[in-house]
């Protein structure tokens, strides 16, 4: 059985946030547009978030993401073997390695600046909104989503929901523990109760 933290991982990675962003992508190229155009609208408040924070690291990253995204739009579908094809596996690895980390930072910091700003609005809070930590929480957020688009799964919305297999399962345990119940614990048979039956004749009513 796999390690608890590692499928709450998966989870969170594929089955949530990929299948999400999957819908999404989805219905953009249904209407013939290609989800690196649409990747491409959240690098640049990525990039504008992530340079206003004045976060290297992130900015680094977000620079090789937006650079796929501009090869993605002119060879969205490389040929296997050639060199497009081993950059963007290559990207692909690095996406698939940072998007959950990236998205989760540009979340947590977006909510605390979201929570001082309500708190303000209330008073029940004094401390301002940091609009440094605000901008590099939208940035990474965009960050994280553009990357979840580009790595977009048709076949995952294929299948159900790891909610719903998961109760499937459920019930097909309950199911089968409720058999061995009935197997273990003998069910009392109904016992045939005599019921006397007296007849009687006209003579007997005579006398």
């Amino acid at each position: 059985m796999a390690n608890p933290i590692v499928r709450a991982y998966e989870w969170l990675d594929k089955d949530f946030l990929l299948r999400q962003y999957s819908k999404a992508a989805k219905k953009w190229e249904d209407k013939g547009r290609d989800r690196y155009n649409l990747a491409l609208l959240f690098d640049i408040p990525a990039g504008i978030g992530i340079i206003l924070s004045g976060a290297p690291p992130e900015s680094l990253l977000g620079g090789l993401n937006l650079g796929d995204s501009a090869v993605g739009m002119y060879n969205p579908e490389p040929t296997q073997g050639n060199v497009v094809s081993s950059y963007e596996y290559g990207t692909s690895m690095i996406r698939r390695f940072f998007r959950v980390p990236v998205f989760v930072g540009g979340a947590g910091l977006t909510m605390i600046e979201g929570y001082n700003f309500l708190s303000g609005l209330v008073g029940s809070h004094n401390e301002p909104v940091n609009l440094d930590r605000l901008s590099h929480g939208i940035g990474l957020l965009s960050l994280a989503s553009s990357m979840y688009l580009k790595d977009r799964d048709p076949k995952l919305l294929d299948k159900q929901p790891a909610w719903r297999r998961a109760l499937q399962s459920a019930k097909e345990r309950a199911g089968e523990l409720s058999d061995r119940i009935r197997d273990w614990v003998p069910v009392p048979q109904p016992q045939p109760v005599p019921i006397p039956v007296r007849y009687e004749t006209l003579e007997d009513y005579i006398r």
